[in-house]
């Protein structure tokens, strides 16, 4: 019996935790969505894209050592100019340009500056 009520106990505390795990996970997911909005995204909100160029325009205004950097970058949902001036940063090649351009014409629904 008291072996049982320790495998009760067990099982319990694992699904408290998925519990939060789960929580926290929404959480995220809502505050994701919601920058989205704020951006003027009209697209389609695809988390680990959004997170992508998210990251992206964070890296270019620590790169840059220019913080405003990485809210221009974020300006009309990705959409202008200083998206560019951030790939150019990076050095990425021209090939991946195209890509880049996709992504953020799904996110944004609109086309790019660039």
């Amino acid at each position: 019996m008291i072996k049982f009520l320790g495998i009760l106990l067990v099982a319990g505390g694992i699904l408290n935790v998925w519990e939060t795990e789960a929580k926290m996970t929404v959480d995220f997911h809502r505050r994701y969505f919601k920058q989205f909005e704020e951006l003027d995204c009209n697209g389609t909100f695809i988390e680990n894209e959004f997170l992508r160029l998210e990251l992206f325009c964070s890296d270019c205004g620590i790169w840059l050592k220019n913080y405003p950097s990485t809210d221009y970058c974020r300006q009309k949902c990705y959409t202008t100019l200083h998206v560019k001036k951030c790939l150019n940063t990076f050095k990425l090649p021209e090939s991946s340009l195209p890509s880049y351009r996709r992504l953020i014409e799904s996110l944004s629904g609109r086309q790019p500056d660039f």
